[in-house]
């Protein structure tokens, strides 16, 4: 989009922008935002336009405190003084434009912190805290001020986890469950914390107009005596509930009656597969309860799940508005990890005797992410072991459960394998073992659409193998 603005002899720029409509000016700063991929390079796009006329000024400054970070480590009280005074500018003007909020928490920093410091110093300075001003204390209490839609807390490094104590005082549970139930907050998330207070993540359930909740890599300490309030109506439509290493905790809060109240409602759910005998009732009595649940997406957890306690519990057919299914499978790098992965999922696909497969399912995805290490012995050997054609015949196995549900319209088989390394190292039996396993699963996604079980078949292997097969009837 071009826009053009003539300017008369004798005028000055700023009036000539002064006659630009509102709505055009709007237009020219949302399309810059939205075009732009970098931070930096958006605080800069903004701060300029912001410096052009009286009109860019007011709408770069709506997306320029759109977003409030706060990192928390050691300096966090600094911060938090420099973040009040511009929040407080011109009678809170600036505050009115606050739409998400994150903090995130460097306990790398804090660790590192406080071993350096003695620990008298750390005792006097625990003991004359309170006499000092809390500044971001404060500053959660302003942000409650504000129309917040976003409320992000997490780590500053998503792969190592942290201790919720180890960084935050009691009385700041309450401050952030107030943020988190604000009436005009709809996304909430938690990411790579261990031991979250349970009142946080009820409040951010339980919220009037939250539309997501988003507990990722996180464990909760649960609370018997917590209670929602009773006049509140669930508005819960997405949830997710995902650990890749400890789920016992995050389950077992999440399976209590307080809590499933605010799913009612809930219409997808993406959720890790329990990794123990305990923790499978708890996981059904989480799926079960969202009877209005349309699209499930399961990470798998390979080799550790416990096939036959879920063969006898978990029901799927019983979920009567389940539209779309998805598994996600990630394979650890050492031989039958990925059968493993595969025949867990055919522990969900493959209902009991006495039941139908899902009659309504009409699309179902499979993901399979295999991490081979880069060392070349080790991927000799797993060559040596038949660790590909298993695969092969693994994913056979898949597709013929897959074939069982007769409502299908759609599949989407996705595998992300190291194919190229894993080529150049294969002799010619090996290549011609692999091409007649290709074959076979060609022949089986050719069934399914000849059968008319799925109107849009794909199948994508990493290159250099990629296929896509469209139903010759639709």
């Amino acid at each position: 989009m071009d826009i053009t603005i003539k300017k008369h002899k004798g005028s000055k720029l700023e009036n000539c922008l002064q006659t630009v409509p509102q709505e055009i000016v709007d237009l020219i700063i949302d399309i810059g935002v939205d075009e732009t991929k970098y931070i930096s390079e958006l605080n800069s796009f903004l701060l300029t336009c912001s410096l052009i006329s009286r009109s860019f000024h007011v709408r770069a400054r709506v997306h320029l405190f759109r977003d409030v970070e706060i990192t928390f480590d050691s300096r966090v009280q600094k911060r938090a003084k420099k973040a009040l005074n511009i929040l407080r500018r011109n009678n809170n003007l600036v505050l009115s434009h606050v739409r998400r909020f994150f903090l995130i928490i460097d306990f790398a920093e804090l660790r590192r912190r406080r071993a350096k410091t003695p620990l008298w110093r750390r005792r006097v300075a625990g003991c004359v805290n309170h006499l000092r001003r809390d500044n971001f204390a404060d500053l959660l209490r302003l942000l409650t001020q504000a129309q917040l839609e976003d409320v992000v807390v997490k780590t500053k490094d998503p792969q190592r986890f942290g201790y919720w104590n180890d960084a935050m005082t009691q009385n700041v549970v309450p401050l952030v469950s107030a943020l988190c139930s604000q009436q005009t907050v709809r996304f909430v998330c938690f990411r790579t914390i261990r031991n979250i207070p349970y009142p946080l993540i009820l409040a951010g359930a339980s919220s009037r107009n939250a539309d997501e909740l988003m507990m990722r890599n996180v464990s909760v300490v649960s609370v018997d005596d917590a209670a929602t309030d009773g006049n509140s109506s669930p508005t819960l439509k997405t949830l997710e509930l995902t650990h890749s290493r400890f789920p016992s905790s995050l389950f077992s809060a999440f399976s209590t009656c307080p809590i499933l109240s605010c799913f009612a409602r809930v219409t997808s759910l993406t959720i890790s597969s329990p990794n123990s005998v305990d923790q499978v009732a708890p996981f059904w009595k989480i799926v079960r309860s969202l009877q209005l649940l349309e699209s499930v997406s399961l990470n798998v957890s390979t080799g550790s799940l416990p096939r036959i306690e879920l063969a006898n519990t978990v029901r799927l057919d019983q979920l009567p508005h389940l539209r779309s299914l998805k598994f996600t499978v990630t394979s650890k790098a050492f031989p039958g990890c990925f059968n493993d992965g595969l025949g867990e999922v055919l522990v969900f696909l493959q209902p009991p005797a006495s039941s139908s497969p899902i009659p309504q399912l009409r699309s179902f995805e499979l993901c399979v992410h295999s991490k081979i290490p880069d060392d070349e012995g080790l991927i000799l050997a797993f060559l040596l072991g038949d660790f590909l054609p298993n695969q092969w015949r693994a994913l056979d196995a898949t597709l013929m459960g897959v074939g069982r549900y007769p409502g299908l319209q759609q599949v989407k088989i996705n595998l992300h394998f190291s194919m190229m390394r894993i080529m150049a190292m294969l002799g010619d039996d090996e290549q011609r073992e692999m091409v007649e396993r290709k074959a076979m699963v060609m022949r089986d996604m050719h069934l399914l659409a000849a059968a008319r079980r799925a109107g849009s078949i794909e199948f994508d292997v990493e290159t250099p193998w990629t296929y896509q097969f469209r139903d010759p009837f639709v």
